[in-house]
């Protein structure tokens, strides 16, 4: 009788990931996923060949992952039959990933420790691994919009600053980390204060370039003086302008390329009328901030014969600023429809102005509570759907409505930025405004258009109407 050959155990390669980078040090949480995987290992009977351990993101196609490039190249040499993972988020976030990992797996199987066996050759395992892929999206983009909701609010409400990523050049880090100056320790909410030696270099630069001076006579002189960027380089014409147009010099927060006002530990290096000056001398220049070319630019509409309305662009008509509406060719002069609306918000400043800005903390902070309220329980619900104790039907069902309600809590919200950046007498402080940028933020806040009335008379200032928000 031919003796009985033994068959070869199956390969595995585990794969353990952490999404954080600041987890490099907490080796418990991957050893527990490694732990899992072995024991999972032991009740299929694999043989281990390899154990990946990786720190890194994989929501984002920019992402580097060494270790699942790795993995992948093992997969492709078939060197290994089955790969196990924690779970399915561990190797893919993305369906396009998935895609990529269906191509290439083959006949290599995936196991997990939380979600079974992913059998990627199959319709209805290619299913199963789609919903999981749904699903991990889907927290990742939540993640994504709760980070940068909390980036907004803490600009547009509290107006404070983000003490994290490298410094700008003219400051320093209270609180520097140890091995690179350029970044704030782990940790620290000391924030940035002005460098001793930088900031009087940059006010002298600011000073020369409102008086008239080139970037470029100033880019050598920098760099002649021995200053490099934050990065560590030399300046350049676009550095040097991008340093120039920060909010942080002037003590502003500016999100967007709008400036949402004050930040709020008070610290500046130039003085606001040197900034603004400077500011507009980059203005219509490439890659520099760009505003309307009039104060309600993107706020006028003219109301046409049949009550239709028109959107209208700012022109001149014979050396008259106008506002021109292109479809019927109407137009309407400036001087008619400014001094109105700027008075019109005056009015609306002295009424109401104190009370908005006073109540805004109370209505923005109960919003705010009940949008992460309901996102706690979107994660909670996508975390049984991941689990298999919610179907696929009723996870989307209770997803449509949660996310209906979060749309209708964000809308409560009402952020208005340069509003609440007039200070606690909005009305005196509009009657100062001289900055017509800062007055067409503050208008845009307080009104959804301005109706230009069709009159079969000459027009005047008074034929008009305000939508207000």
């Amino acid at each position: 009788m031919a003796p009985t050959r033994s068959r070869r155990p199956e390969r595995a390669a585990i794969y353990v990931r952490l999404s954080r980078k600041d987890d490099q040090t907490n080796t418990p949480g991957l050893d527990r996923q490694e732990r899992a995987c072995r024991a999972l290992a032991e009740r299929g009977g694999y043989q281990v060949v390899e154990v990946v351990r990786e720190v890194g993101s994989a929501w984002s196609a920019r992402s580097k992952r060494p270790g699942y490039d790795r993995l992948m190249a093992m997969v492709d040499e078939r060197t290994v039959d089955v790969v196990l993972a924690w779970s399915s988020d561990r190797l893919y976030r993305r369906l396009a990933d998935l895609v990529e990992l269906t191509d290439r797996l083959g006949p290599v199987r995936v196991e997990t420790t939380q979600g079974g066996d992913i059998d990627l050759a199959t319709a209805d395992g290619r299913l199963h691994a789609n919903m999981l892929g749904a699903i991990g999206q889907h927290y990742s983009d939540r993640l994504s919009e709760r980070v940068k909701a909390h980036q907004a609010h803490r600009a547009e409400v509290e107006h404070r600053l983000t003490p994290s990523g490298r410094r700008t050049f003219g400051w320093r880090w209270v609180e520097p980390d140890a091995d690179n100056p350029e970044r704030p320790r782990r940790g620290s909410r000391a924030g940035l204060v002005p460098d001793e030696t930088e900031a009087p270099a940059l006010t002298a630069v600011y000073r020369a370039i409102a008086a008239g001076a080139s970037t470029t006579s100033q880019v050598k002189w920098l760099n002649d003086q021995g200053f490099r960027t934050s990065a560590g380089g030399e300046f350049t014409n676009a550095s040097l302008r991008s340093c120039l147009l920060s909010g942080r010099h002037v003590g502003q927060i500016i999100r967007h390329g709008n400036v949402i006002g004050p930040a709020d530990d008070g610290l500046a290096i130039i003085d606001e009328p040197t900034w603004w000056a400077v500011r507009r001398s980059y203005e219509g220049r490439k890659g520099a901030p760009r505003r309307g070319t009039s104060l309600l630019s993107g706020l006028v509409v003219h109301q046409h014969p049949d009550g239709s309305l028109g959107a209208c662009r700012a022109s001149a008509r014979e050396g008259v600023p106008t506002y021109r509406c292109p479809e019927c060719g109407a137009s309407r002069q400036r001087s008619l429809v400014e001094p109105h609306v700027i008075a019109a918000v005056g009015a609306w400043l002295r009424r109401h102005g104190a009370k908005v800005v006073a109540a805004a903390p109370a209505r923005v902070g109960g919003a705010a509570a009940d949008v992460e309220a309901l996102e706690a329980r979107l994660s909670a619900m996508a975390d049984l759907a991941a689990e298999g104790r919610l179907s696929p039907e009723a996870y989307a069902a209770q997803d449509q409505r949660l996310r209906e309600r979060i749309a209708k809590a964000k809308a409560a919200l009402e952020p208005r930025p340069a509003l609440d950046g007039l200070g606690s007498d909005p009305a005196e402080a509009w009657e100062r405004l001289a900055d017509p940028e800062r007055q067409h933020a503050v208008i845009a806040e307080l009104i959804e258009h301005v109706v230009l009335l069709n009159r079969p008379r000459r027009p005047t200032e008074h034929d008009l109407e305000i939508a207000w928000r």
